[in-house]
């Protein structure tokens, strides 16, 4: 786990929210190591690279604890969301253990702005994080595109 990918940064708004806090700390702790090394194993990358790639999962499906809009993740991370939603059993358990609840992946409807979407969860990044959503795909010094 990077170390500063689940911490809240001084400015956000909830440091203060002690559910929220315990939130983060609990996904620490997952690793989800299949996971990571599937997603590595098709993406081409290293089980470093896709360990920071599930570090930037956990901090989009963290924001759908707190956010009253829907939100829609990078790339890169929807493509590790779309992976871990392969594992069904470990997907629902996680999201009963961490959520209360199971959390859909669902495409955009019509009425839907993935760009209003987009930058809802960009803002929500930065706010708490102070991690900057890009929308490449590439893997290079500065990958994975979500940085905190």
């Amino acid at each position: 786990m990077s170390e500063h990918a689940l911490n809240l940064s001084e400015s956000s708004p909830l440091k203060n929210n002690e559910d929220f806090k315990q939130l983060l700390q609990n996904l620490k702790e997952e690793e989800l190591k299949e996971v990571v090394i599937r997603f590595a194993k098709d993406k081409s990358i290293t089980i470093t690279e896709a360990s920071k790639v599930r570090d930037n999962f956990f901090q989009f499906i963290s924001l759908t604890k707190i956010s009253n809009n829907p939100i829609s993740p990078p790339m890169i991370v929807d493509e590790f969301w779309h992976k871990f939603l392969i594992f069904t059993r470990q997907y629902q358990n996680f999201c009963d253990k961490h959520f209360g609840h199971f959390i859909h992946h669902e495409p955009l409807s019509k009425e839907l702005s993935k760009k209003n979407n987009f930058q809802e969860t960009s803002k929500l990044l930065w706010d708490n994080f102070n991690a900057v959503a890009c929308c490449n795909n590439t893997c290079d010094a500065d990958w994975p595109t979500i940085r905190g």
